[in-house]
């Protein structure tokens, strides 16, 4: 029975991105290294994928490499099956080309490094951690092939997305543990990168996957696949961005699944801020609780743990 999931990369999923600033001689072709480390974005939540060319005189520029790695979370998939169908949309905020470039090309290739595996998104690496692991774990250099575990995408410089397709085989060993990740790259610029922990969840980079799920129940005329729906509540109090408790008046309050989105309850809260809404919903899951004020007004947001449908 086809199944498909659309999973965006949540606080769950781990990310790194990290840069690598070499001084190149224009005329020889010469690099010097000068600096690498962590990315560290003004604004948080965007990453940077590419290279930043920046001219110093006739004779020299400043070259900044920088590359993003993803570890995502596989408890939404079959690992025993092969996927169908797979890709990666990255959302842009803004792409910047290089002199002489058209055009940005944004490539996303297996992430193998060994001693990643117990990594998480605060452990510091560096730029080499990254970039030079990309052949998974059963394979070699000999038997890598780049056309099968390597696709790009080019985006124009007014590209709001990079929507890279046909990611079946990368992804497949990222599932069955011959790989940890994914890793991006882009040539002939750069561009910001609207990354996991960006405040808008519209933007987060997403992962689509369809697969066939074996070891259905099925008889010889009739094929079933069946979905439980749960019951759960989520119960707390009402705050703003700063943290405070909004209190003296009432907050419509929205639960949404916190992978697709789905709306899973609303409600309203009582003047003291306080609320109990029922949702459609297993209980102990994660869900995103939103709270509005009058005209719709966005007030805050926060990540909760569904509770029993008893509670009261």
């Amino acid at each position: 029975m086809a199944t498909s999931y659309n999973i965006s990369i949540s606080d769950s999923w781990n990310y790194w991105c990290y840069y690598r600033r070499v001084l190149r001689n224009k005329n020889t072709g010469a690099l010097v290294d000068l600096s690498s480390g962590k990315y560290s974005p003004s604004t948080e939540g965007l990453l940077r994928v590419g290279e930043k060319i920046s001219s110093l005189n006739i004779n020299e520029e400043i070259i900044e490499y920088t590359v993003i790695a993803l570890k995502p979370d596989l408890k939404r998939f079959s690992v025993q099956d092969i996927p169908s169908s797979v890709r990666l949309i990255l959302y842009l905020g803004g792409v910047v080309l290089n002199s002489g470039n058209f055009q940005l090309s944004v490539t996303v290739k297996p992430w193998a490094n060994s001693s990643g595996l117990l990594w998480t998104t605060d452990t510091i690496i560096s730029y080499n951690s990254i970039i030079d692991y990309y052949i998974p774990f059963d394979l070699t250099a000999a038997t890598y092939v780049t056309a099968t575990y390597e696709k790009s995408v080019n985006v124009e410089i007014g590209g709001y997305a990079a929507v890279v397709k046909y990611l079946e085989s990368t992804f497949d060993k990222f599932a069955r543990r011959q790989s940890i990740g994914f890793m991006i790259t882009a040539t002939g610029g750069y561009a910001n990168v609207f990354g996991p922990t960006y405040e808008s969840l519209t933007v987060r980079p997403k992962f689509t996957v369809e697969q066939v799920v074996s070891n259905r129940f099925h008889g010889p005329h009739i094929t079933m696949d069946a979905e439980i729906i749960g019951r759960s509540k989520v119960k707390g109090v009402c705050r703003d961005r700063s943290g405070a408790i909004i209190t003296g008046k009432q907050c419509r309050i929205i639960a949404c699944d916190k992978d697709d989105y789905k709306i899973l309850g609303t409600g309203l809260s009582s003047v003291t801020g306080a609320f109990l809404v029922d949702l459609e919903c297993k209980v102990g899951e994660f869900v995103v609780v939103s709270f509005y004020e009058s005209g719709d007004v966005l007030t805050g947001s926060e990540m909760m743990t569904t509770v029993s449908n008893n509670t009261v």
